[in-house]
């Protein structure tokens, strides 16, 4: 059963993972909403339920201005499927302005 109340959104973008406040790497979104997250990665230092903070590059290189924690839901074959805690309508605001394709609209 899918449990998620917004559809993902295909979307390729750079994210730096930190896990206990260790930079983990550099590594790739697949898809992303409000809720949650899907990060193309190496998933060995990961396990579900930990706790992992996501800083996000936009388009160009540019930082975005925020910091995201999130809880690892599930481990895949190339991948995490993460949880957000924070469900910051700011910093979607924030990166749907600066992406070539919208996010899902944050009421």
């Amino acid at each position: 059963m899918d449990h998620r109340y917004y559809v993902r959104t295909q979307l390729r973008l750079p994210v730096g993972v930190y896990k206990q406040g260790r930079f983990m790497g550099r590594f790739e979104t697949r898809d992303i909403n409000l809720e949650g997250v899907f990060i193309e990665m190496q998933t060995g230092d990961l396990e579900p339920n930990d706790i992992v903070e996501l800083i996000f590059r936009l388009p160009g290189g540019e930082r975005c201005d925020c910091a995201l924690f999130a809880g690892v839901v599930r481990i895949g074959v190339g991948g995490a499927g993460l949880m957000l805690f924070d469900h910051d309508a700011k910093t979607f605001a924030i990166m749907s302005h600066r992406l070539p394709r919208k996010l899902p609209a944050v009421s």
